[in-house]
This record gives structure tokens, C-alpha cells and sequence, in this order.
């Protein structure tokens, strides 16, 4: 496989030498052993034991937060293990130790083009210890549906007699640009358009790059930060579990014949679970990065400087999106979701917080929806008040584990559990749209 074949999505082994060090990287007290990943579990397997402090390297499982790899195809790996061995194998003058690995990253570099690397221990050490400050240049990550969130078509289609012609439009393509203020970081989505001659066609990629606003280079870990966040907005305003497919950053790059070449880039790879579910491009092509367009700055501004508010809200939503929990607990999440968002956005003239009921907030957020998106959202048949008694009693007996008769508005029947759910969502996400600037569309 290609360094660019490597993918959050698809499963791959990498064979290689590894070391406890950074100096034995390619030395010969580094062991063989082959990493495995899977979205679900990364493991490394190890032909052989490190040694101790004793030097015994038999019969001792060592105990490692991290471990540095050289592999087959000549990348350098650094892994994060979970400190733990999971599994040791002793037979008669062999051992085969397993390690978990929570995440880990995999570089690409152009050995030919490092000053002053000669493949010595300290050569290694000095790399290692550049790659482990994290400092990024640029930040590339793609996400399931990236294509058709952005909606920028990479192909024209030109009709002639009796047959239609397919031409690249990549040249033509516009870039969303915008600032993330609070952050300091530049976002733009940026195409790659992939054509074979052999079966005449295209395959198209996108991918979002982040670059710092205010310097040369920023932490992995604040741009990583900000992409899980951006895909939380997405998730938010699609209703669609969102995952990673491809996350790669520049370490640094070199100037080559009037050309800048990456001298050593990198991907990132953790252990996730992955939960699909279909883009629907009739309800959601209002959300669209070309639909959205000049208001994309500022409803992206929005997001990230109103992340302390909505931080409680939005992990529970991407939790009910991601996960496969009981309905009740659904339920009990999207009714104390909008008990949140009143406390923390429905203040008074002080800008505190207002002591109210969960029946006094219910009504509040029920009747501030105005009447053409209260027509969408709520059944004409329903009646309101009582559905308020039915959220409480219902919030309160799952909170609180009283005896069913003292709640006996608890709302049981699942399929209006279910139904419950989806409408204190589509409120939520109203209520949400609103915070962004956004037009609500149901």
C-alpha cells in the first residue's frame, strides 16, 4: 500500500521493526512485529520481548505507554499503547507479546532532503524528538459525506449528438474560505479530482485544511481539537453520525526546483467505532457549503464561540447518533437537552440564569418557535400541555427511579417513545439553527 492508501475506514497491516526507543528504531535490538488496524481495535504483535532495566528480555512483559516503529515500506510509526501488555505467548526460546494501541501516527518523510541525517542512533533520536513536538503546518481531514455536504461538482457535462461529454472542472472549482477567529485557524475545502485513462472516469476527493491564522506552525492537538469539532457541527445540523475517513498533516516541507514538496508528513489513526447512516439529499441540501455560501464565516464563528454552552448538549446528541442505547435513555437525553439549552441560552436582562421549572421551560421553548416551523415540527393533534406533563413525568421517573404511579403520565409505549425522540430533536436543532444564524428547514 501507498502512504496515501492508509485510511481511517478501510482495515490494513504494517510490517515493520519495533523499539521501546527511539534510538533502536533501526537497530538490532529493535523486534519484528506487524500492526494491525481496524476502526474497532489496533493491536501490535511482537516477534520477541523488550529487556528490562536488567537487561532480561525473557519470560518479562514490559509495560509501555509508547512505542516507535520503523516499517517495511520505510515510515516511521509512534504508538500510544494503553500502557498495559493484552496478551503474552512464551514457548521454549520464542515469545509473542500483543499490545493495545489507543492511537498512533504514521510519517512519510523524504530522508534524502533531512540535514544532517545519517541513520545513526542519535539521527533517530533527534527526528523523533522533532516529530513528538507536534508542530503542524497544515491539516488535512476528510469525513463520511464530505462530498456531499460540500456539493461542489468537480464534473461538467457537455451534450453533443447522440452522446454526452464529461469534462474536468477543477480549474474552475471556488474554495469556501473562512477564519476560525477564537482559534487562530484558516478552513478551506479543497478538491482532488483523480481521472483513468484506462476506464475513462473520474474519482473525486475533498478534504477541509486547516492552516494557523497567526503563525508558522500550530499543535497537532489544536487543529485535531477543532476538526472533531467541525464534524460535531455537521452531525448537528445534518442529523448524521459523522466519522473520519482521512486525517494527514505537513510536519515540514522543502523547496525543490521552485516547487515546495512535503519533506515529512503524517497521518493520525485512533480507535473509534463507526456507525453509517445515509445522506439524504433532499432534506439536507440546504446545508449544503455551496448553499450556505457568504454566511458560512460567520455561522462557523458561531459554532466554535458558542462551544462552552453547547458543549453538554452536543456530546448527548452525538452519543444518541453514535451509539445503540435503550430508547428510554434516548428519550430522557433529548428531553434534558432542551433542559440545558434553556439554562444556558434563555437567561434574563443580567445575562444569568432563570430558576424554572422543566414545565415553565418546555412551554417557553415550545411557544418561542415561531409559527411556521411550530406547524412543521408539531402534530396539529397534539396537545400541548399535556405533552409537557408526559415529558416531566417521563424525564423524572428515569432520573429519579420512583414507583411508576407517582409519574402517571409516563410516557411507555415505544412508539411513541420513538416519536417523542425525533421531535425533541427536530426542536433542539431548531433551536440550535438559531444560535448559528442559520435558516431552519425541516
Amino acid at each position: 500500500m501507498s502512504f496515501k492508501d492508509y485510511v481511517w475506514d478501510k482495515d490494513f497491516e504494517l510490517k515493520g521493526y519495533f523499539s521501546d526507543s527511539p534510538g533502536n528504531i533501526a537497530s538490532n535490538d529493535s523486534l519484528s512485529g506487524i500492526l494491525h488496524y481496524t476502526p474497532q481495535e489496533i493491536t501490535l504483535e511482537l516477534f520477541g520481548e523488550f529487556p528490562d532495566e536488567t537487561g532480561n528480555s525473557f519470560g518479562f512483559s514490559k509495560d509501555l505507554e509508547k512505542i516507535y516503529g520503523f516499517s517495511s515500506d520505510g515510515n516511521v510509526l509512534i504508538l500510544n499503547t494503553y500502557g498495559k501488555t493484552m496478551e503474552h505467548i512464551s514457548t521454549p526460546g520464542f515469545s509473542i507479546i500483543k499490545y493495545g494501541i489507543e492511537k498512533f501516527k504514521l510519517y512519510n518523510i523524504f530522508y534524502r532532503k533531512l540535514e544532517n541525517f545519517h541513520s545513526k542512533p542519535e539521527d533517530w533520536i533527534a527526528l523523533i524528538d522533532k516529530l513528538e513536538k507536534e508542530e503542524i503546518m497544515e491539516f488535512r481531514f476528510s469525513f463520511e459525506h464530505i462530498e456531499e455536504w460540500i456539493e461542489k461538482s468537480l464534473v461538467t457535462i457537455k451534450h453533443r449528438e447522440n452522446k454526452d461529454i464529461f469534462e474536468s472542472s477543477i480549474n474552475d472549482y471556488k474554495s469556501t474560505k473562512a477564519v476560525i477567529n477564537s482559534l487562530k485557524i484558516n478552513f478551506k475545502d479543497i478538491p482532488i479530482l483523480h481521472s483513468s485513462y484506462t476506464t475513462t472516469s473520474f474519482r473525486s476527493n475533498y478534504y477541509i485544511n486547516f492552516t494557523p491564522a497567526d503563525s508558522e506552525t500550530k499543535k497537532f492537538n489544536d487543529f485535531y481539537d477543532a476538526a472533531l469539532k467541525f464534524n460535531e457541527f455537521i452531525e448537528i445540523i445534518s442529523n448524521v453520525p459523522i466519522s473520519f475517513t482521512n486525517i494527514e498533516f505537513l510536519v515540514q516541507d522543502v523547496l525543490i526546483a521552485e516547487n515546495r514538496i512535503p519533506l515529512i508528513e503524517g497521518k493520525f489513526f485512533v480507535q473509534h467505532a463507526r456507525k453509517y447512516k445515509k445522506w439524504n439529499k433532499s432534506s439536507q441540501q440546504n446545508i449544503s457549503l455551496s448553499k450556505l455560501d457568504t454566511d458560512f464565516d460567520q455561522i462557523l464563528n458561531h459554532w466554535f464561540d458558542k462551544t462552552e454552552e453547547l458543549e453538554f448538549i452536543v456530546k448527548q446528541f452525538s452519543k444518541n447518533l453514535h451509539g445503540d442505547l435503550y430508547l428510554e435513555d434516548q428519550l430522557v437525553d433529548a428531553i434534558r437537552n432542551l433542559e440545558v439549552y434553556s439554562r444556558n441560552f434563555q437567561i434574563d436582562e443580567n445575562g444569568k440564569p432563570r430558576e424554572l421549572t422543566l414545565s415553565k421551560r418546555l412551554k417557553e421553548l415550545f411557544t418561542s418557535i415561531d409559527n411556521i416551523n411550530q406547524d412543521k415540527i408539531f402534530p396539529k393533534e397534539l396537545d400541548r400541555k399535556f405533552f409537557i406533563k408526559k415529558l416531566v413525568d417521563t424525564r423524572n421517573y428515569y432520573t429519579h427511579g420512583d414507583k411508576k404511579e407517582n409519574h402517571p403520565k409516563l410516557i411507555t409505549d415505544f412508539h411513541e417513545m420513538y416519536d417523542t425522540k425525533v421531535l425533541l430533536q427536530e426542536v433542539l436543532r431548531y433551536f440550535i439553527y438559531k444560535e448559528l444564524g442559520m435558516n431552519y428547514n425541516l
